[in-house]
């Protein structure tokens, strides 16, 4: 007996549609994963001005957990923390989770009602968050 004889099917029929189910979940899993991963959408040098956002929206900072993280915030409203982590040695930006979209998009907006690019930091951003590296001062 074989698994084919359970489902009322002949072998070959029942064979072929579960390797075709497996793959359809692989593919599916992949692609959830995927869209976990949303990178370069904090530039460096914005960093400063997302954590003024949450703290202004009501998030409250905590210490970051890890290596990589480099922000977590939480709010009562949301039901997991807000995180955003570094890369290991090379980047132009911090990644975000594709859950947090929403959180990042009205950053976006305050962004641009100030009157500032979304998307990219302004030189005083990048000076002011690079400048204790550029005075040896390690992270």
């Amino acid at each position: 007996m074989c698994e084919a004889d359970f489902c009322g099917e002949d072998a070959g029929a029942y064979y072929a549609n579960k390797d075709f189910f497996d793959r359809e979940r692989f593919y599916r899993r992949q692609e959830q994963e995927e869209a976990m991963k949303n990178r370069l959408t904090v530039k460096h040098g914005m960093l400063g001005d997302l954590k003024q956002y949450l703290t202004q929206s009501g998030w409250v900072l905590e210490e970051p957990v890890g290596k990589y993280e480099v922000l977590r915030a939480r709010n009562k409203n949301y039901q997991w923390p807000l995180l955003i982590h570094d890369r290991d040695g090379r980047g132009c930006g911090y990644s975000i989770d594709e859950r947090d979209m929403k959180i990042y998009r009205g950053w976006q907006r305050s962004r641009r009602r100030r009157g500032l690019d979304p998307f990219n930091p302004s030189p005083e951003e990048v000076e002011n968050e690079l400048k204790p590296f550029w005075n040896g001062v390690k992270p």
